[in-house]
Order: structure tokens, then C-alpha cells, then sequence
């Protein structure tokens, strides 16, 4: 096999190429300002301006008020001027309820950290609870098991499979808008099922309904 390692050959011919490509002129230059900066082309910049508007018509816009919804907030502003129209009501009027989403949100937030601890693999009989050393996952998930952010995704497939209702059906809250009490407390809950799920695991006594 060839010697694949830098001779002093090597070198001098590197440095001839680079005195030869003037490229030493560059690195004068790259000592004063950043690399980032010194790349920049404004030419591109000018061309491609990365600003849009996209105008909606007045309608009542969402508000998530004190809580960390902004996720569905920001899909129900985006759709609900089409159904609107589709029904022929008022945008101004016509409202979709969010609690009946963030009803859902919960239930299937809470389902998924449940269904995390019966798929895991971790051996809870013979580790005992989980640490980051044991399984830096699982150990976050049960400090946070369900939150209340999450990505205009979720909100999309809440809708596919629960539909939407008007407002005046399910209408905001006290503890919907100003959930980090109710959150907090919910959490509680969940977390406590997650460990009685565990010790269930440990003496494997878990029975599916």
C-alpha cells in the first residue's frame, strides 16, 4: 500500500500553489472580518428577498391568551376563514372551539406516555427507577411526560380524527386560557400513573382491558 502520509514535497508544493493563486491576498483580508462576512454575497441577497404578506380577510383571530397553544391557535386561524365560507357564516362571527381540541390533546398526550412505558423495554424489575445513566430518555420523558406545546402538526391530526365543533359547544375556560396551574396538577396525575405502571412492570402484574 502507497504511503499515504505528508512529505515535505507535499508541503512545498502546497505553499507554491497557494503563493501562485494569490490566494494570500484573501487571508489578509479573512484577518479582519469574518468568514460568514467575508462570503456574503449581496447581489444574491438583493434577488432573492426572503420577506412575504400573506393577507387574510378580517375575521376574528385566535388568541392563546396565558397558555403555550400557539400550535393549534395558529392552524384554527388558518382554516377556519374556509370553513367559514364553506358554511356560509360570518369569518367575523364564526368561531371553532379550541378546549374541545385541547380536550383531545390531553387524552392523547396522556395515552402516549402510558403506552411509553408499556412498549419500553427498560427492565424496571431489575434496574429499579430510571436515571439518566440508565436511560437518559425515559428519565426526561417522566419529568415531563405531558406538555402543553407542541407543533401545528398535532393539530392537523386531532382534527382528522376528532373533527372540529363550534365554539358555543365547548367554549374556553378559566383554566383552559390560564392553564399552568391545571397543567401542572395534570402532570402530577399522569406522572403518578406512570409509576404505578412501573411497579406494575417490576412485579409484572400489568393487565390489558
Amino acid at each position: 500500500m502507497k504511503n499515504a502520509s505528508i512529505s515535505l514535497q507535499n508541503l512545498k508544493e502546497f505553499q507554491e500553489n497557494y503563493l501562485k493563486n494569490q490566494n494570500f491576498n484573501i487571508a489578509d483580508k479573512l484577518k479582519k472580518v469574518s468568514l460568514e462576512d467575508f462570503s456574503l454575497n449581496n447581489r444574491i441577497i438583493k434577488g432573492n428577498k426572503f420577506e412575504f404578506n400573506l393577507e387574510l380577510e378580517n375575521c376574528k383571530i385566535y388568541s392563546q391568551k396565558s397558555s403555550l397553544r400557539c400550535w393549534l391557535f395558529s392552524c384554527l386561524n388558518l382554516i377556519k376563514n374556509d370553513i367559514a365560507h364553506n358554511m356560509n357564516c360570518d369569518p367575523l362571527h364564526f368561531q371553532i372551539s379550541s378546549n374541545y381540541l385541547t380536550f383531545y390533546d390531553k387524552l392523547e398526550k396522556s395515552n402516549h406516555a402510558y403506552q411509553v412505558i408499556i412498549d419500553s423495554n427498560y427492565n424496571f424489575y431489575k434496574n429499579g427507577l430510571v436515571n439518566k445513566s440508565k436511560n437518559r430518555f425515559l428519565a426526561e420523558f417522566l419529568q415531563d411526560p405531558v406538555r402543553e406545546s407542541g407543533r401545528i402538526e398535532y393539530a392537523r391530526e386531532l382534527i382528522k380524527k376528532y373533527g372540529i365543533v363550534p365554539e358555543e359547544i365547548m367554549p374556553e375556560t378559566y383554566n383552559s386560557s390560564n392553564s399552568s396551574e391545571f397543567i401542572k396538577l395534570y402532570s402530577q396525575k399522569v406522572k403518578r400513573d406512570l409509576f404505578l405502571l412501573i411497579q406494575a412492570k417490576k412485579t409484572k402484574k400489568i393487565y390489558i382491558c
